[in-house]
């Protein structure tokens, strides 16, 4: 017979063939429509998902049945027992890497209806190809059952916690029970291994799974009970791949390798399937050239200002940035930037072919300087001077002007009689401007001083009695009483005061009353009211 094999079968689909404008890197693949190998796994329990094959095979020698190292010896209360199940056995029963999902042991003949309390199943790998002295610590727990009433017949244990198994490791299952009483053993199917297999303790009054050294060990060693291992096939794996050439690939055995396209050429793809099987395709890029540019390339502005990029040599254009809100046309040959940070712009460039490439504009943004206004927002004192501070920049201005000594130095002196704002303008080496304010508020108050005594005798001390310590305020009203009653003395001038007489007559020692207004420039008014010692 003749037969020819062709491998280009369609199961593999390479990218399709494929025109480029210039030099470029360029993103190969294929789409596999084999069927892929299994998904590797590890003796573990981590959840996998079952691919929906299952498969069941009893595992053992020769049938017999046996009461001896039966997991369901009911002779004592409580056990723990571990059994081994090689690779090569497993294997051989035609199972494969999976997730052990049940279990089945067949009971022959059923010596009592008795449940067994808190069975236990606990399942592990082991590199050990003969089971030793001593409980391996490793399997973990895959079911249990508080009250479990063991029938005649199959008893089928399906796992509350499904097992993975590598394929490659033995296998240990490990099963255990807390009796209340001793009844009759349950004789299992069993069958007798060339090596050691099985390790049980026993005895009443102990705590089952907890047994270590504790109770009576089993005597037969290689009488092992057969066992109905259900294991779920994982899914698919991912496929191994290999493209030829290699020569300017990131990697030839991915999926997706990105390619350095510098002239013309044919790739060839191939990979395996579940069977070994090998499929293949191919693709050819043809290379192609065009013209594009960008403009300007680097560029500085500050934080705030704009800069208008443009794009020659195609039909189609579209920018890429980090943030797209920063660009006035993402599918325009000319576009206005406004970053806030140091930003590169890429804009990918189509022709008539739908050819591509991407050019790169970066623009530079410096930060604003920063301005800064000593001291912050306070309040002055009406009519006096307050020393402005800037810092954070090279020139300096000042708005408004008319309350400052000089707008543009760095330190005016500030003068006011009423609130006022001061806007203060900063630039920097790379001129680039910034503002800062500062709201000066004015305090129209003043402590004012009103002798308690005076003594007109013309020796020039404390000859007039005046409010002292008057500066903005106006005096609405400054009046002087006698002991009657009687107005002896009034003025509106803050400069004058009494002088101690009363239509030219000197007035006699004592005490004498008074009332004094003063009005502020923010409207307020203050009143005063006492008694002054007239001493000669």
């Amino acid at each position: 017979i003749s037969f020819s094999l062709n491998s280009y079968d369609g199961q593999v689909v390479a990218t399709p063939d494929t025109l480029l404008c210039n030099a470029q890197y360029l993103q190969l693949g294929a789409n596999n429509f084999s069927p892929p190998p299994p998904m590797a796994m590890n003796c573990d329990t981590t959840a996998t998902t079952c691919s929906g094959n299952s498969r069941t095979a009893y595992v053992g020698g020769k049938d017999s049945v046996a009461i001896g190292n039966t997991p369901f010896n009911g002779a004592s209360d409580d056990q723990r027992a571990q059994y081994l199940f090689r690779t090569s056995e497993l294997r051989t029963s035609g199972l494969n890497a999976g997730s052990i999902r049940s279990l089945q042991l067949n009971v022959a003949q059923l010596a009592s209806t008795q449940p067994y309390k808190n069975l236990t199943i606990k399942v592990g790998c082991t590199p050990l190809a003969d089971i030793g002295s001593t409980f391996l610590t490793g399997p973990q727990i895959v079911y249990t059952n508080p009250s479990y009433p063991v029938v005649a017949g199959w008893n089928t244990f399906n796992l509350t916690t499904p097992y993975n198994w590598d394929g490659v490791s033995n296998l240990i299952v490990e099963i255990c029970y807390d009796n209340t009483f001793p009844n009759a053993s349950d004789a299992v199917v069993q069958s007798v291994t060339p090596f050691v297999s099985v390790l049980r303790r026993f005895g009443q009054g102990l705590s089952g799974c907890a047994i270590t050294t504790q109770g009576t060990a089993s005597a037969a060693t290689n009488l092992r009970p057969k066992i109905r291992f259900s294991i779920c096939e994982p899914p698919a794996g991912i496929p191994s791949y290999v493209w030829s050439p290699g020569l300017l690939l990131s990697d030839s055995t991915i999926h997706q390798p990105l390619a350095y396209i510098n002239d013309n050429r044919t790739y060839h793809v191939v990979t395996f399937d579940k069977f070994g099987c090998a499929h293949r395709d191919s693709m050819t890029v043809t290379l192609s050239e065009r013209t594009v540019s960008i403009s300007p390339k680097d560029t500085t502005i500050c934080v705030g200002n704009e800069v208008i990029l443009n794009a020659t040599g195609g039909i189609n254009y579209n920018w890429i940035a980090a943030d797209p809100a920063t660009l006035s046309c993402i599918s325009c040959p000319s576009t206005v930037a406004t970053p806030l940070q140091t930003s590169t712009y890429s804009v990918v460039i189509n022709d008539q072919h739908d050819c591509a490439d991407t050019l790169n504009a970066t623009v530079n943004v410096n930060p604003l300087p920063p301005v800064r206004i000593m001291p912050r927002d306070t309040v002055m004192k009406y009519n006096t001077y307050l020393q402005l501070l800037a810092s954070g920049a090279q020139f300096y201005s000042w708005s408004p002007a008319s309350y400052l000594t000089d707008p543009n130095i760095v330190n005016p002196l500030a003068n006011l009689t009423v609130p006022v704002t001061f806007i203060l303008s900063g630039i920097d080496e790379n001129g680039c401007r910034n503002t800062d304010s500062i709201h000066v508020g004015v305090d129209y108050t003043d402590a004012v001083f009103v002798p308690s005594a005076f003594s007109p005798n013309g020796d020039g001390k404390n000859d007039i009695f005046k409010v002292g310590s008057i500066s903005f305020q106006k005096v609405q009203e400054f009046r002087i009483f006698n002991r009657w009653g009687q107005e002896i003395f009034s003025t509106t001038d803050p400069k004058k005061g009494w002088d101690g007489t009363f239509n030219g007559q000197p007035q006699e020692m004592g005490v004498y009353n008074y009332i004094i207004r003063l009005a502020y420039p923010d409207g307020k008014m203050e009143t005063y009211k006492g008694s002054v010692t007239l001493i000669r």
